[in-house]
């Protein structure tokens, strides 16, 4: 069994590791797997040696914003690592055949604009001399008409040509100065290039056979994965099909060509130290004239958040400043930082939603992304209904193989197939897993905030199933339904999923004018309200439906609430919530009477 060592990145303090002049050997390295957190991945490379003996090998090449501190090395026993450091190079420039193709555009470009320019010249004089000579009088004799006409003729023409040659001339010199500038662009760029450093690892080594592999192992903060489900629901009424999804997407500045691919619950950034209760001491201050958002307007690297249109945070969205290769990602709450990106533009974008372009203020920065190429037709959002556009068909993908392995507060997903991943592509969109939720369906409804009866889905044991926040995609029957969420952080037993609203459940609830009394007394107003809610159940099998409704609660004691009338329903003193638990069989309905009697003094004036 080989046995693994492991040496941790040397700072840059300690003594040079390199005591007697060794060989440095540059050797190619691949990235083979990578372990995706919410925040961050850890990347393996592994490299080949081809050497017996002791040696440097140098790693080069690699993203300037790897974490040192997290590098580390590992190889079998037949390779000795003696020890390890990274550090920052300027790659040595050199007049290469792209920097003299460079040289040599410019210098044909310079002398065509000079020519150019010479022509225009040329054209300019010519018709000056004709604008100053153009007097047909003659001193000594008069000009025939004859000779009038003909000089107006040449004038005519001549201008005319000269003004049209000028005019193409001018276009071709627009071009070519614009060429030159695109040309000194690229040349900027390629010596940009050649200036920026770039991080290079070097492990000393002792190697007692040829083909013994190095792996090395650090990590990258930009690159993350982020969870989402579709929920799925049939004609049958005990199971739902929930299918576990994943985005993942990196922007480490090195692609990612057929790697392992693990993603995990982890985030690897996290202060995981216990916080410490200090005493709070309260003391007069001078209020100064401020706003909340003092910390963000004294911050410049901080940029904002990205949500969707249901107000959560969207994972993983590429943030870019117009015109430039400086970027990040948003992170699982949603934020994102970006040095220097306030008061510029930046282009906002994440698979299945719209592009949005924007400028960042100094201020606290929310930006909404709406549903795009993947989901653009929303009709219910949580407990909430929108106006139904077009229905999608539920997509049919394969699931894959992949180990699940649970550790002490971590989740992992180790995925069997290979992946693919460039830096700065678009997510790729993994199936986890479709597994069969235990489910009891009913319906609930709060007609004082809408008419309208949701179904809900009560998933019992719901902790057993390792689930996360993240949003959910419904399909009722095979057609697209919209979106909701799931909210894991609930303390309940029972984890309720809304699928939407059912319109054969009719639900009404109006207000008894004509019964709604009041009485002014001596000192005392008094009046007595009454509400109707009907439901009525148009399906063709019979459903369980709870009702809530409220009423208000006295926050003076001389406001007086006496209820009159609940039609049986539960009343929870504290909050004024009413409950009903109703049965209904097929096209059966019910009236349910709320009446309540208010007693306070007449000089109140009540908000109801």
């Amino acid at each position: 069994m080989k046995k693994l060592l492991i040496i941790c990145l040397l700072t840059s303090a300690q003594v040079s590791i390199f005591a007697s002049p060794i060989d440095t050997l540059d050797t190619d390295s691949n990235i083979t797997e990578a372990i995706v957190y919410y925040k961050g991945a850890t990347i393996h490379r592994e490299a080949v040696l081809s050497n017996i003996g002791e040696y440097v090998v140098a790693i080069k090449g690699l993203p300037l914003r790897i974490d040192r501190k997290s590098i580390t090395v590992e190889a079998d026993e037949q390779l000795e690592i003696k020890s390890v450091k990274s550090s920052f190079s300027s790659p040595t420039i050199s007049l290469t055949d792209t920097q003299l193709d460079f040289e040599k555009k410019n210098a044909i470009l310079v002398d065509s604009i000079e020519l150019l320019k010479i022509l225009i010249e040329v054209l300019d004089a010519e018709y000056a001399m004709i604008k100053t000579n153009n007097n047909f009088e003659n001193d000594e004799e008069i000009t025939s008409v004859e000779e009038v006409i003909l000089a107006s003729d040449f004038y005519q023409s001549r201008v005319k040509a000269l003004s049209i040659e000028r005019l193409h001339l001018k276009r071709d010199l627009d071009k070519l100065r614009f060429r030159k500038q695109t040309n000194e662009y690229e040349n900027q760029k390629y010596y940009q290039r050649l200036l920026d450093k770039e991080l290079t690892i070097y492990v000393h080594v002792k190697s007692k056979r040829m083909g013994t592999r190095l792996k090395i192992n650090y990590y990258h903060p930009l690159a993350n994965w982020s969870p989402y489900y579709d929920l799925k629901a049939g004609r049958d009424k005990q199971n739902l099909k929930l299918h576990r999804k994943a985005y993942v997407t990196q922007s480490t500045e090195e692609n990612w060509e057929n790697i392992k691919l693990t993603l995990s619950t982890s985030i690897p950034t996290n202060d995981n130290r216990l916080p410490v209760l200090n005493p709070v001491r309260l003391h007069h201050h001078t209020p100064r004239n401020t706003t909340s958002y003092d910390h963000i307007v004294n911050d410049p690297s901080y940029s904002g958040r990205v949500v969707d249109s249901a107000g959560l945070p969207l994972i993983g969205v590429s943030v870019i400043i117009s015109e430039t290769d400086q970027g990040t990602i948003t992170d699982i709450d949603g934020q994102f930082y970006l040095p220097a990106a306030i008061g510029k533009n930046v282009i906002i974008s994440y698979t299945g939603y719209s592009t949005v372009a924007c400028r960042l203020n100094n201020q606290y920065n929310v930006i909404t992304l709406k549903e795009g190429a993947l989901l653009d037709e929303v009709i219910v959002t949580g407990y909430g209904g929108q106006k139904k556009k077009k229905e999608k068909v539920a997509p049919v993908r394969k699931q894959i193989n992949l180990e699940i392995t649970e550790t002490l507060n971590t989740l992992s997903y180790k995925l069997t197939e290979k992946y693919s991943l460039d830096s700065e592509s678009e997510p790729i969109d993994v199936l986890l897993r479709i597994e069969d939720l235990p489910t009891t369906l009913k319906y609930e409804s709060i007609p004082i905030k809408n008419e309208s009866a949701y179904l809900i889905a009560e998933i019992k044991d719901w902790h057993l199933y390792n689930l996360e926040r993240a949003p959910v995609n419904l399909f009722i029957d095979g057609t697209f339904k919209g979106k909701t969420t799931i909210d894991p952080d609930s303390q309940d037993d029972k984890l309720k999923i809304s699928l939407g609203n059912d319109p054969e459940v009719s639900m009404n609830r109006k207000w008894i004018n004509n019964k709604y009394k009041k009485k002014l007394l001596s000192r005392h107003k008094e009046e007595v309200h009454h509400f109707v809610i009907t439901i009525k159940n148009n399906k063709a099998v019979p459903i369980s439906i709870n009702v809530q409704d409220q009423l208000p609660i006295s926050s003076d004691e001389a406001i007086e609430i006496e209820p009159k009338n609940l039609s049986g329903g539960s009343l929870e003193e504290e909050s004024g919530f009413i409950y009903w638990n109703l049965e209904l069989k097929s096209g059966e309905s019910k009236e349910l009477e709320l009446v309540y009697k208010l007693k306070y003094p007449k000089h109140y004036d009540l908000n109801i």
